[in-house]
């Protein structure tokens, strides 16, 4: 039986977080604990973010998805030069206390009813500069409640070499990401230029997309079995097994585009099992239901998958029987994803967006694949985009 998990959010202080590369360059290890450069008597650095791109009114505390009404922490990395410098490699950490036993070059910020504020009591506040150009960087991420701490990643704030003002950020990168473990991860960029201390120093509001993809695998039974013998057709399933892609992978941000139709961001390996639930569990003729998911089954699991070209070999694997009728005997039926996701037009799946794959179980000798559905999992404005067949 799939191991019984209760979804909660946790935003972690990334501890181990590496300095920034070395093309940026700090103050020294002999340097006091304040901000390189930075005037403590000026305005405050504050931060907000925008909901747009986060699902709202979803349950954030039952299951391991981050949503607007959800997000209560994330980390943020900064770097900041001067406008006048001419070394672009120039680039200071905003966070960095300058002490080499607490190299912090990020600051968390948590949210305080409407506000969001820095979590360590202003302890590591940054301030303003003049005349200067700032690059950020932010992430949060969910995990289940009980995955070990090594399936849980370690954002390196990288400098990529420069900072410039066309709007090139410094990014985060990750490495070795478990994607069996069911973590939402959502990132963030934004930079800003203060050309008047009075003009340009408002909050920096972050816009949060999700980098994993989202799968729904849902199933109902057939209408069309619906006799007045057999008034209400149900099917139990006993087990489910997603197989077939990459369930490692690193992240790069630099590469990162949420609104691409491809995605450089990832790399993926390790094909293999991506999820499975042995929870027998009962489909009707009704609404379809989430078959990784269920509502009646806790030991469901939210599938958030690692962006990849989707292998040919991605199946989904049902086993099920009919509760009535002349053929009550378990049968087990394979289905093909890259071919149902090629049938639309689509061979990979991209970062936040949601892929919906609908089983249709009818008599005994037949199940049927309903064409898949992809929409915006970000909810951005203007509405959800749907890709279906036109005929």
């Amino acid at each position: 039986m799939m191991k019984h998990y209760i979804y909660l959010l946790r935003f972690g202080l990334y501890a181990a977080a590496a300095m920034m590369a070395a093309a940026c360059s700090g103050g020294s290890s002999d340097e006091p604990a304040v901000h390189p450069g930075i005037d403590p008597a000026g305005k405050a650095m504050s931060f907000a973010i925008s909901d747009a791109n986060l699902p709202l009114g979803a349950s954030a505390t039952s299951r391991a998805q981050i949503t607007g009404d959800g997000l209560t922490a994330f980390t943020v990395w900064a770097s900041m030069r001067s406008i006048a410098d001419a070394n672009p490699g120039a680039c200071t950490p905003v966070f960095s206390t300058g002490e080499p036993a607490s190299p912090t070059d990020f600051v968390t910020v948590g949210k305080d009813a409407d506000a969001w504020n820095y979590a360590d009591g202003n302890q590591n506040m940054a301030y303003w500069q003049n005349q200067s150009f700032y690059s950020f960087a932010a992430f949060a991420a969910a995990y289940p409640a009980g995955t070990p701490d090594t399936d849980k990643v370690t954002p390196v704030f990288a400098a990529n070499g420069h900072t410039d003002m066309e709007g090139h950020n410094h990014h985060l990168t990750i490495t070795g990401f478990n994607g069996t473990r069911s973590a939402d991860l959502i990132y963030a960029t934004e930079t800003r230029m203060v050309e008047d201390l009075d003009a340009d120093t408002g909050p920096v509001s972050l816009t949060f997309h999700h980098i994993t993809s989202r799968l729904q695998i849902v199933g109902r039974v057939d209408p069309l079995l619906v006799t007045d013998g057999r008034p209400n057709p149900t099917v139990t399933v006993t087990s489910i097994t997603l197989s077939g892609m990459d369930t490692q992978g690193a992240w790069d941000g630099s590469a990162f585009d949420p609104a691409a139709s491809t995605d450089y961001s990832w790399t993926s390996s390790a094909p293999g099992t991506y999820a499975t639930n042995f929870t027998p569990f009962s489909v009707g003729t009704g609404e379809p239901t989430d078959l990784f998911n269920p509502a009646a089954n806790p030991d469901g699991t939210d599938i958030l998958m690692i962006p990849q070209d989707i292998p040919a070999e991605s199946v989904v694997t049902i086993t099920y029987r009919h509760n009535e009728g002349d053929d009550t005997a378990q049968h087990t039926v394979t289905l093909n994803l890259y071919e149902a996701t090629v049938a639309i037009g689509a061979a990979h799946w991209l970062p936040g967006r949601s892929y919906r794959y609908t089983v249709n179980f009818g008599a005994a000798d037949y199940i049927l694949f309903d064409a898949p559905t992809v929409e915006q999992w970000d909810y951005q404005t203007g509405g959800n985009i749907i890709v279906q067949p036109t005929n």
